[in-house]
């Protein structure tokens, strides 16, 4: 079957996350993925970072995506390592002309990118902009105060690009809805 539009789950894995919060985070991914039937034709590619990324799932159906997501070993803080997204939208950028259009980029995590080529994330973005990608964020603001410079909502709100939002998750325990209402508002830009 042909998806004539994409999302592009990019996870962060890092050592910064419990195996509890892995499993919590990969959990509401696959419920997510299984009961929201109206993703039918979107194409899904998953790609997880830590410190290296990790294509889980490539031009996959909405179910198969959910299966990488169940079926995915959940591994301890030291095997996970840094948040190296820079690396994974390096990743993205050699993949994204290979995919149908209209693209978002949906990014989550809990905190900013602390390894080798984060400083090249705001050019990479606007290069994934500059080809369309709408860039929106979920982050998991478990411990830190909602707003002011340095917190992590102001960290991931920075990643948007053309149009793009960023979901707040105030605690791992509330990622399901998140990422339920993310998915949902993501369908309606690809609709517009």
């Amino acid at each position: 079957m042909s998806h004539a539009q994409t999302i592009i789950l990019l996870v962060d894995t890092s050592s910064s996350m419990s195996v509890e919060h892995i499993d919590l985070q990969f959990n509401s991914y696959e419920r997510a993925l299984r009961e929201l039937p109206y993703l039918e034709r979107v194409n899904f590619e998953v790609i997880l970072f830590n410190e290296s990324p990790d294509q889980i799932a490539k031009q996959a159906h909405r179910l198969t995506a959910a299966d990488a997501f169940a079926n995915l070993e959940r591994l301890p803080g030291e095997y996970r390592g840094s948040t190296c997204m820079g690396k994974a939208l390096t990743y993205v950028e050699l993949i994204i002309e290979f995919l149908p259009p209209p693209v978002i980029l949906d990014i989550s995590g809990d905190g900013e990118a602390n390894c080798e080529g984060r400083d090249g994330i705001p050019d990479s973005l606007n290069r994934l902009a500059a080809q369309g990608v709408r860039i929106n964020t979920l982050v998991v603001n478990e411990g830190h105060e909602i707003y002011g410079d340095l917190s992590p909502v102001t960290e991931y709100q920075s990643l948007t690009r053309n149009g793009g939002f960023t979901i707040v998750a105030d605690s791992f325990a509330d990622f399901e809805q998140a990422i339920f209402e993310k998915l949902t508002m993501e369908l309606a830009q690809l609709n517009e």
